[in-house]
């Protein structure tokens, strides 16, 4: 079977999902970064328009 480096390392496939909630969260955002982008949950990807 030939290997696949796409599957190895850091990108081999987890045998589990779970849900963090306690992250901390380091540094910010660059000010010159900025735009918007609608949430999956709230909007349809058929009602979001490209800028």
């Amino acid at each position: 079977m030939t290997s696949k480096p796409y599957l190895t390392g850091h990108y081999t496939p987890v045998a589990d999902e779970v849900t963090a909630t306690e992250l901390t969260v380091e540094g910010a955002l660059p000010p010159e970064l900025t735009g918007w982008r609608p949430s999956a949950r709230t909007t349809s990807a058929a009602g979001c328009a490209a800028p």
